[in-house]
């Protein structure tokens, strides 16, 4: 054989032990807290008197996770205290959605819709939201998004009276004036999208229940002289 020949024998043999080397070392999985988080669970469970469908976010901070499956799960305990026999053939239900929102890449909010059955004429609703920073873990509050001496609720409430005024035609102008006052128990329901601040109204609290949930977004250029950074910036 020609020394040329040997020499070609001899790199594909290297080669080939190099590639076997590589195919039997196992790859390397980065480590859980590194891993992408699943964007939801889900809790399903059906018996003979009722039926559950919940979901709920996961992000990735394990604090915020813990909080978020202790609302949902004091909601699914609390469902099933209450919930009895089946009412004319139908069976109790608490389905729970969430639609997700985001100021930015740390703060995130989280509007939960509650529909429960328990018997009666109608299904009862409710919408729960819950903003976080994912830096500090923390919940963050209305408090925590205006400034702290300034008038926020009296800016908030016109505003929103403003559109639900423009949006609820049929309903005594005392209710929404009530419902969207300037008292801190009627704005409990926000969250922080990039550009708006939103609110929710459950039925009843604005409007009759033919009329359904509410809601109003308002610009941040609309409260910026009331608002905290990052949010009036």
């Amino acid at each position: 054989m020609k020394p040329l020949s040997y020499k070609l024998v001899f790199l594909f043999l290297a080669a080939s032990f190099a590639l076997g080397g590589l195919a039997a070392c196992p790859k390397k999985r980065p480590p859980p807290e590194s891993r992408p988080a699943a964007d939801s669970k889900t809790i399903q469970e059906e018996t003979a008197a009722f039926k559950l469908d919940v979901k709920y976010p996961v992000t990735a901070n394990s604090t915020v996770n813990a909080a978020l499956e202790d609302f949902v799960k004091k909601e699914v305990e609390e469902f099933k205290k209450t919930a009895g026999e089946t009412s004319f053939g139908m069976k109790n239900e608490l389905n729970i959605s969430y639609t997700p929102l985001s100021f930015s890449d740390s703060i995130k909010s989280f509007k939960f819709d509650l529909m429960s059955y328990t018997g009666g004429a109608h299904p009862n609703t409710a919408i729960v939201t819950k903003t976080f920073d994912l830096k500090t873990s923390k919940e963050l509050l209305l408090a925590d998004v205006f400034k702290p001496e300034s008038d926020y609720l009296n800016a908030v409430s016109k505003a929103a009276i403003d559109q639900l005024k423009g949006k609820i035609q049929n309903t005594d102008p005392k209710w929404i004036q009530k419902g969207a006052g300037p008292a801190l128990e009627n704005f409990q329901k926000f969250a922080l999208s990039e550009k708006e601040i939103l609110f929710f109204f459950d039925p009843y609290q604005v409007a009759p229940y033919s009329e359904g949930p509410q809601e109003v977004k308002i610009p941040y250029s609309a409260l910026k002289d009331v608002l905290q950074t990052p949010f009036g910036n």
